[in-house]
């Protein structure tokens, strides 16, 4: 989109066209997943079987008690779009991409916190705990600019960078291990549960 060629050869005119189709569909895309819930919300609270066949993939994981899914999984597909048009637009100037990101991060985390839309109310403990991580990167992010000269600081703060990225991916591998560990005990029980009925009906036998 930043830099649309309509006078050359085809090649650039297609190519062109495909980023203005490709804008305009992930402009319209979160409008329309939101319309289509916000419409046929008393489908999907009922669990209308024909309705949530074709659709439901717009709200798996999503608490459907009230239309606050809605709202969080309208800005969930929005933030992406907006996040393009800034490293597309905002390229030359960190401060304005670090800014916009930061808006953007704010309101993400009003919207996770005021909706509380998970089905696994530890994930939304979760996901407010992943935006403020990515607010505090955001912030050691803004002293790389202009507003912090000095290269020993800039160092220093580097490093406490590192240190929030890492402790994020960490945390949330945590999980990731914990439950694919609590995966394998249960699937390690059953399979010890019927070692042992199978035993006591060979014995039967």
């Amino acid at each position: 989109m930043a830099y649309l060629d309509w006078s050359t050869n085809y090649g650039t005119k297609f190519c062109s066209f495909l980023g203005c189709l490709y804008t305009g569909v992930s402009l319209a895309l979160p409008f329309v997943v939101a319309l289509i819930c916000w419409k046929n919300y008393d489908l999907i609270k009922s669990n209308d079987k024909v309705f949530t066949q074709r659709f439901n993939s717009m709200w798996t994981g999503l608490s459907t008690e009230d239309r606050g899914f809605i709202v969080y999984h309208w800005y969930f597909l929005l933030r992406r779009f907006m996040i393009s048009v800034l490293c597309v637009f905002a390229r030359k100037t960190l401060f304005f991409q670090i800014s916009g990101l930061v808006f953007n991060i704010i309101f993400a985390a009003i919207v996770a916190g005021s909706t509380v839309c998970m089905e696994d109310k530890r994930l939304n403990k979760i996901e407010y705990f992943n935006e403020t991580m990515i607010m505090l990167v955001m912030y050691c992010l803004i002293c790389f600019t202009d507003f912090v000269p000095d290269a020993s600081t800039r160092s220093s703060i580097g490093l406490v960078c590192q240190g929030f990225v890492i402790f994020h991916i960490f945390f949330n591998l945590s999980f990731l291990i914990g439950d694919y560990i609590l995966d394998l005990k249960l699937r390690y029980k059953r399979w010890a549960m019927f070692r042992k009925y199978a035993k006591i009906r060979a014995m039967k036998n």
